[in-house]
């Protein structure tokens, strides 16, 4: 199966939709007492915050997304995002129609992230930067370009 470069996208679903549950863990440890070292090691943990997509736009259930060109249609069907305070990983899953055959087919995006107060800026390499706004446990990222348009991402936060 062919893959159409029109199709790569930023961000999120749009980045490539994807697939299995990935998350950022980022660990420090400690052996022995708790001297100064250990307490510079604990300082560098970084909690993970972790999101399941639940809607693309107004469309609150899968597909989210679908996006046909002359040679490809692509349905983006869920996604989780991993976030900690300085970097994040996002995963789409859907399926890819390419001839008359359909696949299953997942996406991953890894890239910076910059947190202030409830404010997200997200930097795809190669993507650009797209910002996020929490509150109440919703994350809504917005201004993600694709397939002809621009689009608003909203997830939940687990």
């Amino acid at each position: 199966m062919s893959h159409d470069k029109s199709l790569d996208v930023p961000f999120l679903a749009l980045s490539r939709f994807g697939g299995p549950l990935a998350a950022l863990v980022l660990l420090a440890s400690a052996c022995g007492g708790q001297g100064p070292m250990d307490e510079q090691s604990s300082a560098l943990v970084k909690a993970t915050s972790n999101f399941v997509l639940t809607g693309v736009d107004a469309q609150t259930a899968a597909p989210f997304f679908t996006c046909t060109t002359a040679t490809e249609t692509t349905q983006l069907d869920g996604g989780t995002l991993a976030t900690t305070n300085t970097a994040y990983t996002a995963v789409f899953n859907g399926t890819d129609t390419q001839n008359g055959v359909t696949a299953a087919r997942s996406w991953q995006d890894k890239g910076k992230l910059s947190v202030s107060g409830d404010t997200y800026a997200f930097t795809s390499p190669g993507h650009g930067t797209f910002t996020g706004t929490l509150g109440n446990g919703t994350l809504t990222v917005s201004g993600v370009a694709y397939c002809g348009g621009t689009h608003t991402l909203v997830y939940q936060q687990q």
